[in-house]
């Protein structure tokens, strides 16, 4: 019998249903991240052949993992003019890039 349709019982005098509740709803959140997995990675190999729209595709994951990773700024009111005074330095140091410099190195950003 397959792993995924095997079925564990776990019995003991005071709580064996609810341990068998507890297995079973486990397995059935394992099943359904595998199957979203699975769906997940099926839709992208569908785009495999269309250029365009894995970049798309690609921009747009990106983009939902960056609105995931937004917090709050933790940077104190004496950090911020750090890094400021930091950046100007740097800007007046000659070390800056083209619009066409960046996106030779990052394709994506056009």
């Amino acid at each position: 019998m397959p792993e995924s349709k095997k079925r564990h019982f776990v019995f003991d005098s005071s709580a064996g249903k609810r341990n068998f509740v507890q297995i079973e709803l486990k397995r059935n959140i394992l099943m359904m991240d595998q199957q979203l997995k699975e769906t997940y990675i099926n839709e992208a190999m569908s785009l495999i052949n269309d250029e365009a729209m894995m970049k798309q595709a690609l921009r747009a994951l990106r983009s939902i993992k960056m609105q995931k990773a937004k917090v709050p700024c933790h940077y104190t009111l004496e950090e911020l003019q750090t890094r400021l005074e930091l950046s100007e330095a740097s800007i007046r140091a000659g070390r800056t890039y083209t619009t066409e410099e960046l996106c030779k190195r990052h394709p994506l950003c056009k």
